[in-house]
């Protein structure tokens, strides 16, 4: 697995793609291990790098990934990536997960990670909503480089008052996490 986790990191940095950045990963992987979801939903998945980890992850109490990506070469590639890992519980989807029905995702989200068109970001969450429960963790990705773009997110969390934390993994980034068992009770 290694190997492949490698390459895809390879690939990405010579296309240009993103990828989540090792901190994110550790912190994804953290929080898997500690919860333990049964069902993952992940939107924006480019190549597949973050999905490999998370599926892996979750492979180890028998679990599945619901993917979407919306770049028709990211998702050739995910194909290809998916095959390598040899994991059998990810499934992939192509296309704008907005346009997607409803049918197609768990009946209930234990572990949601945003990481697609950041100024979309609220209307996934809002579509996402009504599968996810009190127990249900959500990380949203990059939303400190770009602050502005996620800002709709940000008020709608605050207006609603839905707790919420920033999380910076890196110099310049870090991530939202919501998350009904973790201490914080403010953004």
């Amino acid at each position: 697995m290694k190997k492949l986790l490698d390459s895809m990191i390879d690939y990405a940095k010579k296309r240009n793609v993103p990828i989540i950045d090792d901190p994110t990963k550790q912190y994804i992987i953290s929080l898997l291990k500690t919860r333990k979801p049964r069902y993952c939903l992940e939107i924006g998945s480019a190549i597949w790098y973050s999905s490999v980890i998370i599926a892996k992850e979750i492979s180890k109490w028998d679990w599945t990934l619901v993917s979407f990506e919306c770049s028709y070469p990211s998702y050739m590639k995910a194909l290809t990536n998916t095959k390598n890992s040899r994991l059998l519980n990810m499934i992939l989807y192509f296309g704008d997960f907005l346009k997607f029905s409803h049918q197609l995702l768990p009946d209930q989200i234990d572990f949601l990670f945003i990481d697609a068109e950041k100024a979309s970001y609220l209307d996934y969450y809002l579509k996402c909503k009504p599968f996810l429960h009190d127990e249900s963790i959500i990380l949203f990705d990059d939303v400190i480089k770009y602050k502005q773009k996620t800002a709709p997110l940000i008020h709608y969390l605050d207006h609603h008052n839905i707790p919420y934390e920033h999380k910076q993994l890196v110099d310049d980034d870090g991530v939202i996490v919501i998350d009904s068992n973790s201490s914080f009770r403010t953004g």
